[in-house]
């Protein structure tokens, strides 16, 4: 089932963290918030999940997610490559 919610928990992330970084950068632009440290950090993180989530996510993770999920939900799982040790 991560084939599906992987792309949607995802988004739901990126959408969340880019709303959270507006208005951190738009309310408050006057303040002695933004002036401090914390608050920059909190920027650079919430610039770094959403780059993750938009660019890395589908680019990266979703193929290799499709890659090894497509063939077992197809039941064309090559059973030649398996992994796991036989008991003697």
């Amino acid at each position: 089932l991560p084939i599906v919610t992987f792309p949607v928990g995802a988004f739901a992330e990126a959408v969340g963290a880019y709303w959270h970084l507006k208005e951190l950068l738009l309310v408050g632009a006057d303040d002695a918030t933004t002036r401090s440290s914390l608050h920059w950090v909190q920027v650079g993180l919430l610039v770094m999940v959403v780059g993750i989530n938009s660019l890395l996510g589908p680019t990266m993770a979703y193929p290799a997610l499709l890659k090894k999920g497509l063939p077992v939900l197809l039941g064309k799982k090559d059973k030649s490559k398996s992994t796991r040790k036989k008991k003697d």
